[in-house]
């Protein structure tokens, strides 16, 4: 099991949104899963928006500070008892960063294929390739042993970078045990010449053995920023096999609005997920919601709606429906509390019954220093005395409580959070493409590439639609490509190599 390095924030991230009560046998896994995955999006997408709350507020000086250490403590009548911590270490001026949405720092780092829209963890769309909100060279993360009253090492992580700060190796080596197996803990990612991701491949930990587990590929738009299309294949006796894939589609401003997850089952593609999302006019996220195809019926499993106080970037009231069978049984809310300096000081979180009556309640207390960054969060419980009114108390004793540390250092002009321009790719190859337009085949002369050089070929039409797709290795000068059965009018012809990155991206027209 993976070391929780903040117990206060994963306690109150329950009430926001991994709350499940009353769940089905049957669906609990699925609901599970479709849950983290909806969080993950949420995640990403709120810390875009607290990301530019921390860019509004930037410094003069180039000082900055990151986290170096968290230690977390329980209370109990008797004593207050170090539960756990950690130890961050860094190279360059590779940041940590504090998001104000979440209410959290997150040291995950996930791509695999069951993660939807923003390619899991906290990579990819839409902070365009963030590292963790922690960017550490290494994590070690110690728990304590009541036995021998000491601490002992749990888990050990490290990340290398490339020189836009983008991960292109991330390994979770936990206790370093060569007869243990841990699935989906190590990921070596390329990227494009735009600094998208463009692969990841997807490692077990095997008895002391890396053993490759998925592969992705991901596509993006004409402006090379939005990501619409990416795929997984596994790899299973001996071969490699198409498993899942997800389609994206964007509104006029160029946010996330839909989300289709297929699954292949040895023959064809089934759908068995969609994921929606609502802005407000100034493209703050307004609602997520999630169905799921039972087999016999779409029902809904995910609900929320998020609300912002005025002059505040980041979201400061999030309302999660929590659905079995596509029947609401429960729904949290978390508000924030702002302080004079914009910061969030203080997180309450609420469980009620579809009659509104009160569930479970808890809040977070934070303290911060002079960037802005928390040095100290303290939760509460509250005890219900009343729950069709919500009346009670919070106790006067706090249930646990965590430390946070820093170091400063002199900031660089590259900033994980920031992403980098989109940059037309440096790529000398000569690309003929005839007759454009065309009544039925194009023809594509390569007479540079590489003899068997892999080539994936895309054909997107004007409403940023794949209308066809294919993989094939260059084994000559010129290949054809039929465009029999399409629609007349524009498309944009796309052509990668087998690192993701883009060699020719060419409007062609159908006659």
């Amino acid at each position: 099991m993976k070391t929780s390095i903040n117990l206060i924030s994963t306690l109150i991230l329950v009430f926001i949104f991994n709350s499940s009560f009353g769940q089905s046998i049957n669906t609990a896994k699925t609901v599970k899963k479709i849950k983290s995955n909806q969080a993950n999006l949420i995640k990403k997408i709120l810390k875009k928006q607290s990301i530019n709350s921390h860019n509004a507020k930037a410094k003069t000086t180039e000082i900055a500070e990151r986290l170096t250490g968290i230690s977390d403590y329980i209370v109990t009548d008797t004593s207050n008892n170090l539960r756990d911590t950690a130890r961050f270490t860094y190279s360059l001026s590779r940041n940590s960063i504090f998001n104000y949405n979440t209410i959290a720092y997150d040291n995950s780092y996930n791509v695999n294929g069951i993660s939807p829209m923003g390619f899991g963890g906290e990579i990819g769309f839409p902070d365009h390739n963030s590292a963790p909100d922690i960017q550490s060279d290494s994590t070690q993360a110690w728990l304590w042993d009541t036995s021998s009253m000491s601490l002992y090492l749990d888990d050990l992580r490290i990340s290398a970078y490339d020189s836009n700060y983008n991960v292109t190796d991330y390994k979770d080596l936990y206790q370093n045990d060569t007869t243990a197996y841990y699935a989906d803990d190590r990921y070596i990612n390329t990227f494009d010449a735009y600094g998208n991701i463009a692969t990841s491949m997807d490692m077990n930990w095997n008895s002391g053995v890396w053993d490759t587990s998925e592969f992705r590929m991901f596509f993006y738009d004409m402006s090379h920023t939005h990501v619409i299309k990416d795929s997984t294949n596994s790899y299973a006796t001996g071969s490699w096999v198409p498993e899942e894939k997800w389609l994206y589609t964007y509104n006029d401003s160029g946010f996330m609005t839909r989300g289709d997850y297929y699954l292949y089952n040895g023959v064809t593609w089934q759908e068995t997920q969609i994921y929606f999302l609502t802005y407000y006019p100034d493209n703050r996220i307004k609602t997520d919601s999630v169905v799921f195809d039972t087999g016999s019926a779409w029902i809904t499993v995910v609900k929320d709606t998020f609300g912002y106080t005025p002059g505040i970037s980041y979201a400061t009231f999030v309302k999660d429906f929590i659905y079995d069978f596509g029947i609401n049984i429960a729904y949290t809310v978390s508000t924030k509390n702002i302080s004079g300096l914009s910061l969030p000081d203080t997180l309450f979180g609420s469980t009620y019954a579809p009659n509104d009556s009160l569930m479970q309640r808890a809040k977070v207390a934070y303290k911060y220093d002079s960037y802005g960054e928390p040095i100290l969060s303290i939760l509460y419980t509250f005890y219900i005395t009343n729950d069709s009114i919500g009346d009670g108390y919070y106790d006067t004793i706090d249930l646990g409580y965590t430390h946070y540390y820093y170091e400063t250092y002199e900031e660089s002009p590259i900033h994980h959070h920031t992403g980098i321009a989109a940059t037309p790719p440096s790529n000398t190859e000569t690309i003929t493409i005839y007759p454009n337009p065309t009544t039925n085949t194009l023809s594509i002369s390569r007479p540079g590439a590489a003899w068997g050089a892999y080539t994936y070929i895309e054909l997107i039409n004007a409403c940023g639609q794949v209308v066809h797709s294919e993989g094939l290795s260059w084994l000559q000068a010129t290949q054809t490509l039929s465009m029999a059965g399409l629609a007349p009018g524009a498309y944009w012809l796309v052509l990668q190599d087998k690192g993701g990155n883009t060699v020719c991206w060419r409007e062609v027209v159908k006659e």
